[in-house]
């Protein structure tokens, strides 16, 4: 448009043009040759320097998602090897005592029951190391609307299978309307959570209650439950954009916050000290 106008110009000089000594005669072929200037230095900004730029910012991208993806690669390593060492060091010490522990002694009962209670707390950290290998391999497929009625059950469920069924109890209302835009693995953030309330809860049968609102722009779930109150980091870590190098080893709060950021969410904790209450609100985009 711009060049148009210029050769617009350039032939209205032309038209009024009577004498060829005119500086009329300098203007036009100016205006035409700036035409053609203009649109030669666009062709040169889409073709290349655009492109370039483009590029520039695509290889930034990617440079930071790579060096956060070798970060978090080593934290797997080291949270693994860290938490495999202890359970390993632990059983070893209990078949130790299963040597010199008579069979079928009271002793022996015990040993073989905190054994099994290790093998089993094992299997459980191998299994969250291989969820976290399947979230980050699926980071940037699509998002679609999910019922969290199916998606609380599905958590409690599972949750149950890990630690026990009559060792915590939920409670919430059914609203089948309730939906938020998440995948396949939001349960985990759920499970995630009871797991985490659990190791730090009090002998009260671990009950939790599950409340859900939504405002204009967000969807919110907030799960109450009486417990020890949460370490200042592991808040700072849950609410913040904190580097996973600068939080102790639990896996379960990783996992949550790697969901909970791929689905654009966020998390805020309070603590009520009346009653010794932790509350945990998850707040989804709507």
């Amino acid at each position: 448009m711009l060049a148009l106008t210029l050769w617009i110009i350039g032939t209205l000089f032309i038209i009024i043009l009577w004498d060829p000594l005119q500086s009329a005669e300098l203007l036009w072929i100016s205006s035409i040759i700036a035409g053609f200037l203009l649109i030669g230095i666009s062709q040169f900004m889409n073709a290349i320097i655009h492109p370039h730029r483009f590029l520039e910012q695509k290889v930034q991208q990617r440079t930071r998602e790579l060096n956060r993806s070798i970060s978090e690669s080593e934290f797997y390593l080291k949270m693994w090897t860290h938490k495999m060492g202890n359970l390993l060091q632990g059983m070893v010490t209990y078949l130790d005592i299963l040597e010199h522990a008579a069979q079928h002694s009271e002793e022996d009962a015990d040993t073989r029951t905190a054994a099994r209670n290790l093998s089993r707390e094992a299997t459980f950290v191998n299994h969250q190391v291989s969820q976290l290998t399947r979230i980050k391999e699926s980071l940037y497929e699509s998002l679609w609307p999910v019922n969290i009625v199916h998606v609380l059950e599905e958590a409690i469920e599972s949750a149950g299978e890990i630690i026990g069924e009559d060792n915590f109890s939920v409670q919430f209302t059914k609203t089948k309307s309730f939906s938020i835009t998440a995948d396949g693995f939001l349960p985990l953030v759920f499970q995630s959570l009871f797991i985490f309330h659990i190791k730090k809860g009090i002998n009260d049968g671990n009950q939790f209650k599950i409340t859900m609102s939504s405002e204009d722009d967000s969807h919110i779930i907030t799960i109450n439950s009486r417990g020890k109150e949460i370490p200042g980091e592991f808040i700072e870590f849950m609410e913040g954009d904190q580097n996973v190098e600068q939080i102790a080893l639990d896996l379960n709060l990783f996992t949550m916050k790697l969901l909970m950021t791929r689905y654009n969410a966020r998390i805020l904790c309070t603590r009520n000290e009346e009653i010794f209450e932790n509350s945990c609100s998850l707040i989804f985009p709507s």
